[in-house]
């Protein structure tokens, strides 16, 4: 008797080295800590540290003796930090304009176009 041989599909394909884990840290850790370096690039964050007294060496060693939930919590306290400020910002203060010339004045009788 003759059964029919299926083979199970398997898909492979290469991992960059950055992806793999260094001595046991967790995906998610490497992820943090490569946030954080991007944030500490920006000129206007490396001038603020450089006034601060901090060097790039200091910075470094303090990075590294930080934990994984450290990393984690900076990580995510750097993504809220937005130079400038938010877009919600500009948004908000966009629709307090449009709202002040296109209702309240016409209500008040001030007119802006002829």
């Amino acid at each position: 008797m003759l059964l029919p041989a299926f083979t199970p599909w398997a898909d492979a394909f290469f991992v960059p080295a950055s992806l793999l884990p260094v001595a046991g840290a967790s995906l998610e850790v490497l992820r943090d800590r490569e946030k954080i370096e991007v944030f500490l690039e920006e000129k206007l964050v490396r001038a603020r540290l450089e006034a601060l007294g901090f060097t790039t060496v200091e910075i470094e060693e303090r990075l590294a003796g930080l934990t994984g939930s450290q990393l984690h919590r900076l990580a995510a306290a750097v993504g809220d930090v937005k130079a400038g400020g938010s877009p919600e910002g500009l948004l908000i203060g966009l629709l307090i304009i449009l709202l002040v010339v296109g209702v309240i004045l016409p209500c008040l009788g001030i007119r802006i176009w002829k």
